[in-house]
C-alpha cells in the first residue's frame, strides 16, 4: 500500500506520522510511504540571509532537518520511506505527488473542527481534497488512533460514493488491523415519509404510526442490504444502525461522539473546484460536529 505522509513538524502532522507508524506489525512491511515536505518558496530574509544562489540548498537542508526525526520514526517502524521536499504550494504538490506515486491513501493533520466549512480543516486540507481524487484521512485534534480493535464507522446509503467507501475499506481491511469493530451506518431520511404518511391520510383515517415504522424498515433495508451481502462475502462482521433525522451529518456525529468512533469512513462526491461544495453538506456537518478521524473516499 503506498501512503503519501504531508508533514511539516506541526502536532497535527505528528499525529498522522503515528497513526502511519502505529499500524499492525506484520502490514508495515507492505507500506511505502512518501513523506513530503514543502517549504516556503523564497523569502526576502532567506535571500538576504543566505544569498539568492544558496536558498535552494538552504531551504532543502531545512526540509531534512524538519523530516529527520519522521524518517528515523518511519524506519523504527519497519516502515519503507522515501522523503522528498519540492518548494511550491502545498496543496498543488500534494495532489501531483500523490498522484506519481499513485498513492492509495494521504495521511494528513488539520486542525479542529468549527461551524464553518472553511474553517473546518484548513486551507491546505480543504484544497488538497479539492483537486485530488485519492482516498484522505484527515486527523484532526491530534487525536490518537488505536493500533488494533478500531472502532470504525462506515456511513452506507448504497450510492456510488458510499459504495467506493464500503471498496475501499474490502481492498485496504489490512490497514486498520485484525480485529477492527465495524459499524454500518444508515440515516433515514424522515421528510420523504412523512411525505407519504401525509398523502395517504388525505384519503384515510387509519393510524399512521406504524406505517411510518414500516416505512423506516423499509427504507433502511433497500440501502443496507447491498452492503450486508459484501461484508458477509468478505466474512466481516458489521453491527448495523438505523438513525433517524432530516439533517444525515448531524446524526451521524451524534451517533460517533456516543459510541466514541475511533475512525468515520465515508463517501463523499466527486473533486470541484468550488472548495465550500467540495465535501457535500452531510460530511461537512459530520466534520463539524465532532473530532473523530474521517476517511473521505470518493467514487473512482
Amino acid at each position: 500500500m503506498r501512503i503519501l505522509l504531508p508533514y511539516d513538524g506541526s502536532e497535527h502532522s505528528k499525529a498522522a506520522l503515528a497513526f502511519v507508524c502505529a499500524r499492525p506489525v506484520p502490514f508495515r512491511g507492505e507500506l511505502r510511504v512518501t513523506l513530503l515536505h514543502v517549504p516556503l518558496p523564497k523569502l526576502p530574509r532567506v535571500i538576504a540571509m543566505a544569498g539568492a544562489d544558496e536558498v535552494p540548498q538552504y531551504l532543502a537542508d531545512v526540509s531534512r532537518r524538519l523530516m529527520g526525526p519522521a524518517v528515523r520514526a518511519l524506519h523504527a517502524a519497519h516502515i519503507t520511506v522515501k522523503a522528498v521536499h519540492p518548494v511550491g504550494d502545498p496543496a498543488q504538490r500534494i495532489v501531483r505527488q500523490a498522484a506519481a506515486d499513485r498513492c492509495d491513501l494521504i495521511v494528513m493533520g488539520a486542525h479542529g473542527r468549527s461551524s464553518r466549512l472553511g474553517m473546518l480543516m484548513g486551507s491546505v486540507s480543504r484544497a488538497v481534497l479539492a483537486g485530488c481524487a485519492t482516498p484522505v484521512l484527515l486527523l484532526r485534534h491530534a487525536r490518537p488512533v488505536p493500533q488494533d480493535a478500531l472502532k470504525i464507522a462506515l456511513a452506507y446509503d448504497d450510492s456510488a460514493d458510499s459504495r467506493a467507501a464500503l471498496d475501499y475499506l474490502l481492498a485496504h481491511r489490512e490497514l486498520f488491523g485484525a480485529d477492527f469493530a465495524l459499524h454500518l451506518v444508515h440515516v433515514v431520511d424522515e421528510v420523504p415519509i412523512h411525505l407519504r404518511t401525509a398523502l395517504v391520510n388525505l384519503t384515510s383515517t387509519e393510524f399512521t404510526h406504524e406505517k411510518v415504522r414500516a416505512l423506516r424498515a423499509e427504507a433502511y433495508e433497500t440501502a443496507i442490504a447491498p452492503a450486508r451481502r459484501k461484508l458477509k462475502q468478505a466474512a466481516i462482521a458489521a453491527t448495523e444502525h438505523m438513525l433517524v433525522g432530516g439533517k444525515p451529518g448531524d446524526a451521524l456525529a451524534e451517533f460517533a461522539n456516543r459510541e466514541a468512533i475511533d475512525l468515520f469512513l465515508i463517501g463523499c462526491h466527486g473533486k470541484t473546484r468550488l472548495e465550500n461544495a467540495l465535501l457535500g453538506s452531510v460530511t461537512a456537518r459530520l466534520g463539524a460536529r465532532c473530532d473523530v478521524p474521517l476517511l473521505i473516499v470518493r467514487q473512482a
